[in-house]
């Protein structure tokens, strides 16, 4: 620690020492168990790793190639058979200029490899450097440059950052000239930071034509053995587009769909257990599907999800995709205008199904809009209203429905509980509630212990705790829900210490 330095020799492999600073001596402990037996290295010490040529273990999706061309008008360059070197570069750097000098008269070695150049200028991109397209047009003008070439944009730079930063936890600040080399179905396999020359691109190019073991072996730049060979996150790679770049998203999750699929075969064929893949690959399906079904897609997130459902019909996850395009299908009706009151009823249960109740209540008043006498719709309007905290429109909906259908007993039963437990004192109203629960009981036997715990509740809010414990009592013993068991234990608490209940918006009732 002080900076000084000591050295010990005689030292044996496989074996463990401890030394300390001040005394020459070497003291021999014992291995710990289950220690590795290294080999000896003999051969030379491999030289320090260069951060310039980085070899991907794995090809990963290089960002949609989207720039400019030198009269401003936009180019896009897709996937073609062979190679592809995208380069960065400036009119104002001197080892770019070289390089692409050195291109150019290399253009026959670099064509009969299949390797083609895509130089992108980032004149006019830097705030330090007075440039311009125009300076790196005549450029390359001037030295016939014979490939395709273009400029840059500012959102291409920062989706190959996004790219740079998900792969690397070492961040390298971006600098002039990096190349990036992508395979023929556009995958980034190498990075190049500074000039390259033209072997090393014909190289890497054929390396990258071998199996997934070879490719991680080149990837480091030093001798060893492996103790595993990860596998890639591929549904991890999409989500730094999100925000950002949400179409981007949208081939990172594709990509990674693809991907999955085929190591998901792989292992099945290994006779590897695949039960962690399978739920990945739903998982990547369902994000597809949920960002398709966002954009009108319906087409194809329904075939994600018929997909996903061949591959894992019970995924807890499956239920909530089925109704979000159920709710996508349904919509579609609507905006074409067929059957609106059935499809308003329809959407307004898809959306109360989904615990979305300003939705559903939207529906159900377009239903009521519609035909007045729907008394499902009116009813479901009711409750939604009282758990939304409306209770002045929902008593209003309640009494309406009673109107026609005095023996409602999910509607006495709302309304009882509305009228005993509401928070607002100017909406309760002990004797009705009390009046209107025990009908409820009646019409079910004086069997259901909800309506019993109902009526429990409005004898509590009338003052008549004695009858409240009674009732609430005779309910517990009919349960058989432990959960509402419990909550009736509680009510049954307050009533002995002669306090009503007071409902809220998450109450069970």
């Amino acid at each position: 620690p002080d900076g000084s330095a000591q050295r010990f020799t005689g030292l044996e492999t496989n074996h463990r020492y401890r030394i300390v600073q001040g005394n020459g001596s070497l003291e021999e402990m014992p291995l710990r168990p289950g220690s590795m037996s290294l080999q000896a290295f003999s051969g030379p010490v491999p030289p320090r790793p260069s951060l310039r040529r980085q070899l991907l273990s794995t090809p990963v999706l290089f960002p949609q190639l989207d720039y400019l061309d030198f009269e401003g008008g936009s180019a896009r360059r897709e996937p073609e058979d062979g190679l592809l070197l995208i380069n960065l570069w400036a009119s104002w750097c001197g080892p770019c200029r070289t390089e692409l000098g050195e291109w150019v008269a290399r253009e026959k070695a670099l064509r009969k490899v299949g390797l083609e150049i895509l130089p992108l200028s980032v004149d006019g991109l830097a705030m330090s450097r007075q440039s311009a397209p125009a300076d790196a047009k005549r450029f390359l003008e001037s030295i016939s440059f014979p490939f395709e070439s273009g400029v840059a944009t500012v959102e291409l730079l920062d989706k190959i950052e996004v790219l740079q930063r998900f792969l690397f936890d070492l961040h390298i600040p971006f600098a002039v000239p990096t190349s990036f080399l992508l395979d023929a179905d556009g995958n980034l396999v190498a990075i190049y930071r500074g000039p390259v020359d033209v072997e090393t691109l014909s190289r890497d190019g054929a390396s990258f034509a071998g199996v997934r073991e070879e490719h991680f072996q080149r990837s480091v730049p030093f001798p060893g053995r492996w103790a595993a060979m990860t596998t890639f996150q591929w549904r991890s790679l999409a989500e730094p587009f999100r925000k950002q770049f949400p179409d981007e998203e949208l081939r990172y999750l594709r990509f990674a769909i693809e991907k999955q699929a085929s190591e998901l075969n792989l292992k099945r064929s290994r006779g590897v257990n695949t039960r962690r893949d399978t739920s990945e690959l739903v998982g990547t399906y369902g994000r597809l599907a949920e960002l398709l079904l966002r954009s009108g897609n319906l087409k194809e997130a329904s075939a994600l999800y018929a997909d996903a459902h061949t591959l894992r019909p019970n995924d807890p996850r499956l239920p909530v995709l089925a109704l979000d395009l159920s709710i996508a299908r349904t919509r579609k009706r609507l905006d074409a205008n067929v059957d609106l009151v059935n499809n308003h009823m329809k959407l307004a249960d898809l959306y109360f199904r989904k615990k979305d109740h300003p939705n559903s209540i939207r529906h159900y008043e377009q239903v009521l809009e519609l035909d007045s006498g729907i008394v499902r719709a009116r009813a479901n309007l009711a409750q939604l209203l009282r758990i939304s905290g409306n209770p002045g429109d929902a008593i209003k909906h309640y009494q309406k429905v009673l109107e026609s259908e005095p023996d409602q007993v999910r509607c006495l039963d709302g309304l009882a509980i509305l009228l005993a437990s509401d928070p607002d004192a100017a909406v309760r109203n002990g004797e009705e509630a009390v009046k209107i629960a025990l009908r409820a009981c009646g019409l079910t036997g004086h069997a259901d212990p909800a309506r019993l715990d109902t009526l429990a509740a409005a004898y509590a809010e009338a003052g008549k705790f004695d009858k409240a414990v009674e009732t609430v009592e005779l309910a517990i013993s009919l349960a058989s829900d432990p959960q509402k068991i419990m909550d009736m234990k509680s009510r049954l608490s307050l009533y002995r210490s002669e306090r009503p209940f007071r409902s809220h918006s998450d109450s069970p009732h």
